[in-house]
């Protein structure tokens, strides 16, 4: 929990919920659902913004303050965690090893995470 700061250009649905914990759950229940911003000032309808990024896997400009919201990441595993760097692909994986693997995309990013750069 992040109060003050909230992801914009990610938000893929709008709920209204009654508590923190209620925007849990309109999150748990849609399957692109990686974090949720929830405004606590309830001066707006519509307090549950539900995101397609954290502020980890989006870009550093589209996670900033945002005054009466409090950023939450959701409780998740494998892909929904958002575990890749630098726009890399989480694709799921039957590995033993692990549930998924990243697809590093962009050119000269590599690591387990596409976390790296060459050159």
């Amino acid at each position: 929990m992040l109060a003050g700061f909230a992801i914009s250009n990610h938000v893929i649905a709008i709920r209204t919920a009654a508590s923190p914990m209620d925007c849990a759950m309109e999150c748990a229940a849609v399957e692109d659902c990686l974090s949720y911003n929830f405004n606590n000032s309830k001066n707006i309808e519509n307090d549950c913004q539900l995101n397609n990024a954290t502020k980890d896997s989006s870009l550093p400009s589209d996670y900033g303050e945002a005054e009466g919201l409090v950023y939450y990441q959701a409780n998740l595993v494998g892909c929904r965690l958002s575990p890749c760097k630098n726009l890399a692909r989480c694709r799921e994986s039957c590995s033993a090893d692990s549930n998924y693997f990243c697809d590093c995309t962009v050119e000269g990013t590599y690591g387990d995470h596409c976390e790296l750069w060459t050159g």
